[in-house]
């Protein structure tokens, strides 16, 4: 699936530059602001995708269809049901739900998008989720990339055209278009249930279905709610452009980064999970924690040090200003990946998901509190935003590490250690001159990371960290 991510990619970028310079700072804020609030109500849509995905590939091996039919229906029309009652909610009462999200009824006209947005995006991430329970993998690696054609074809003209409206109109015909494509890939496999054809499943499936995917779903709800708070907060605090200069820095780190990291954590899950020795779950951890390091160090490095010229590459010069805002954003990066890879074993080897969940929750309200007190009561400007992102990560980096150590009596590998500590260093020593002189930082991160392959990287860790590489790759095809 390397190439369909490829293309996911480049859409986002293109799309994003499209928006930068035909909307500017305000245009990007206010898309984001509700971009993310469609986020948030589709990261709970489909009710029971988990369960669902999980129930339909066990009856697709054991060639049970008509089980899948009867479960496909029934979840189908049920989230039909919900999602039909919560566009009415929407169409019904706009100037609230804006007040409610923003603090500013101004954006009512797009709120009621929203009631077309999220029918359109449910049944888009329903098919999929079907396609990948039944291992259409290939099916599903053409239909991200012809989607992610389009919806650039699509895009641009619109946005030209309409603006903002024109975005949001786009996003609606790129669910749609995904839709079309599902069922067209769907039916040419032979594959498109046929609801005439069904077998009934037993009521304990359907609640372990819910009951599965409840803690994952009030998880990236809470995530999402979050991520709204303190866009609110920066829009109160310093203004709907603002916002749009945040949202700049924010997809850098997250889309970027954060779609690398996801290709990563969708190979680890199912190799800690198939391990009972907690020895072992350690020495992997420790390798997986490893390649993590040594691939983000001179990602993280170069992304600081040219931050200008991405900026200006992805958006435009009305964005400048995020360029130092990115130093803490990307700080924050690093010890997120290192808090994840820490905390991987949580599920899969003890099935500790209140911890994970209660862990989850003290992080998002950590996020907010931090920032909220920083931008509301000290005159930091918006770096205290990033800084939050930061600091939060880098606690529940320490709390992640001494829980484990407490748990599984987990060490580090004396290597994984070194890499560790030097990359950190060779970071910070990076940043700091790039920070104060940008000129500085050009002439001395390739001697920094020279000094740090030097130090750490020998012909065995290149291949280990090949090899790694190499079974990721293969996972995601």
């Amino acid at each position: 699936m390397g190439l369909s991510n490829l293309m996911n990619v480049l859409a986002m970028i293109i799309k994003t530059k499209v928006l930068a310079l035909l909307l500017g700072p305000l245009g990007v804020g206010i898309f984001s602001l509700i971009q993310n609030t469609s986020n948030l109500l589709l990261s709970i849509l489909p009710i029971g995708s988990v369960g669902f995905t999980k129930y339909v590939s066990e009856y697709y091996s054991d060639n049970k269809i008509e089980k899948i039919n009867f479960l496909f229906r029934r979840l189908l029309s049920q989230n039909i049901l919900f999602i039909a009652f919560v566009s009415v909610i929407i169409v019904l009462s706009p100037g609230s739900l804006s007040r409610l999200f923003y603090s500013n009824e101004e954006y009512w006209k797009y709120i009621i998008i929203l009631s077309v947005l999220l029918p359109l995006g449910m049944l888009s991430n329903f098919l999929e989720s079907y396609m990948k329970a039944i291992r259409l993998i290939g099916r599903f690696v053409k239909m991200s990339i012809l989607n992610s054609i389009v919806s650039i074809l699509i895009f641009i003209p619109m946005v030209y055209s309409y603006q903002l409206y024109g975005a949001l109109a786009a996003s609606a015909f790129s669910f749609a278009t995904n839709i079309l494509l599902c069922i067209y890939f769907l039916k040419k496999s032979n594959v498109l249930p046929n609801f005439r054809k069904i077998e009934n499943v037993k009521k304990e499936v359907f609640k372990n279905i819910y009951s599965m995917g409840l803690a994952m779903l009030i998880m990236v709800f809470i995530q999402q709610v979050t991520v709204l708070f303190i866009r609110t907060l920066i829009i109160s605090k310093f203004g709907i452009d603002s916002l749009g200069v945040y949202q700049s820095i924010y997809s850098v780190s997250t889309n970027y980064f954060g779609l690398f990291f996801v290709t990563v954590i969708s190979y680890a899950i199912p190799k800690l999970s198939s391990y009972k020795n907690t020895a072992f779950v350690i020495d992997e951890i420790n390798r997986i924690l490893k390649f993590f390091i040594l691939l983000y160090t001179p990602l993280l490095v170069v992304c600081f040090v040219f931050r200008k010229n991405i900026l200006l590459l992805l958006f435009s010069s009305s964005f400048l200003p995020a360029a130092d805002l990115l130093i803490f954003q990307l700080l924050g990066e690093l010890f997120k990946a290192i808090t994840w890879v820490i905390g991987l074993w949580f599920v899969p080897l003890a099935m500790k998901i209140r911890q994970w969940f209660l862990f989850e929750i003290l992080f998002n309200i950590t996020y907010f509190l931090i920032a909220y007190i920083l931008v509301s009561y000290y005159e930091f400007g918006m770096i205290s935003v990033t800084f939050s992102y930061f600091l939060s990560y880098l606690i529940f980096a320490l709390l992640n590490i001494w829980y484990i150590k407490h748990i599984l009596n987990f060490t580090f590998k004396f290597k994984s250690l070194k890499i560790l500590l030097v990359s950190i260093l060779s970071i910070l020593l990076v940043f700091l001159i790039s920070q104060y002189d940008l000129f500085l930082g050009y002439y001395s991160f390739i001697p920094v990371l020279l000094i740090w392959t030097y130090v750490l990287i020998n012909k065995n860790e290149v291949l280990q960290t090949k090899y790694l590489l190499l079974e990721v790759l293969k996972i995601k095809r």
